[in-house]
C-alpha cells in the first residue's frame, strides 16, 4: 500500500493529523511493508514550515517514506542562495508565502525587509535556518516511480518519456499537463494545483486539495482495486 500525501505548505498541525489517519487506514486493512510519499510543498503560506521540515526529517515508524523536491523548494532555496532582488521582493509580498517560512525560523522579518527593500545583503539575518534543513530540502528527487505510478510535485510534460522529463516542468508545469487526456505509459500521482476534493483521472491523481487554502489535507491510498482518499481538516 502507498499513501501519497498532497501540498502541506507548513500546515504541521494538518500533517500530525494525516500521519495518524494514514496509520489508522495501514492498520485498518492490513497493509504490508507501506509507503508514504510526500508530492512536494512543504514550505511557504502555512504557520511552520520549520516544523513541517522537522517531522518529515524525523522517521516515521512503520513506513517507507519518499519525500519529494516541489517548486516552492525551489524558491525557498533560491531566496537564501540567490539574494536576487526581483525574486526576494516576489518571495516575501506575493502569493508564494515566503514570510510565513521565513517567520517560522525566528528570522527579524522587519529588518530582513528592510535590507530586501534597500536591495542590500541579508545572508547574515538567515543564520537561524539550520543547515541540515537546507541540505535535507537540497537532496530531494524529483520523482518516485514504481511498476503502475510516478509521482512527481507538478506533473509531466506530455509526450515525453518518463526517464527523460526534465526537473522544471515537474515541480511548475501546469495546464499543457492537466488537460493532456493521453495515457502517460503510468498513472501520475501529483499535487501542485488545489482542487477541492482533489481529482482522481484515467490518466492522473491530483492529491493537492489546497492545505493552506482550504484547510484540508489529502492524501490518496493506491493499491487496493480503486484508489480512494483520506482526508483530515483544519
Amino acid at each position: 500500500m502507498i499513501y501519497a500525501v498532497g501540498d502541506i505548505h507548513g500546515e504541521l498541525e494538518l500533517l500530525e493529523m494525516m500521519l495518524t489517519a494514514v496509520r489508522a487506514d495501514a492498520d485498518r486493512v492490513g497493509a504490508h511493508n507501506p509507503e508514504i510519499v510526500f508530492v512536494g510543498d512543504y514550505v511557504d503560506r502555512g504557520p511552520d514550515s520549520n516544523g513541517v521540515i522537522e517531522r518529515l526529517m524525523r522517521p516515521i515508524d512503520g513506513f517507507v517514506v519518499t519525500c519529494l523536491f516541489g517548486n516552492h523548494e525551489q524558491l525557498f532555496l533560491d531566496f537564501i542562495h540567490e539574494e536576487d532582488p526581483d525574486h526576494s521582493i516576489m518571495y516575501l509580498r506575493q502569493n508564494a508565502g515566503g514570510s510565513e517560512t521565513l517567520a517560522s525560523y525566528g528570522v527579524d522579518m522587519v529588518q530582513l525587509e528592510r535590507a530586501v527593500n534597500h536591495r542590500e545583503s541579508y545572508g547574515s539575518l538567515l543564520q537561524d535556518i539550520p543547515e541540515r534543513h537546507i541540505d535535507w530540502i537540497t537532496q530531494l528527487p524529483y520523482s518516485y516511480e514504481t511498476a503502475e505510478y510516478y509521482f512527481v510535485h507538478a506533473g509531466i510534460l506530455p509526450g515525453v518519456p518518463l526517464a527523460d522529463q526534465e526537473p522544471y516542468e515537474q515541480i511548475w508545469i501546469r495546464n499543457r499537463f492537466l488537460d493532456d487526456p493521453r495515457d502517460h505509459g503510468k498513472l501520475i500521482v501529483h499535487g501542485h494545483t488545489p482542487v477541492r476534493g482533489g481529482e482522481i483521472l484515467h490518466n492522473r491523481i491530483n492529491v493537492d486539495a489546497g492545505a493552506c487554502y482550504f484547510g484540508t489535507l489529502q492524501a490518496v491510498a493506491l493499491g487496493e482495486d480503486k484508489p480512494r482518499f483520506l482526508s483530515v481538516n483544519a
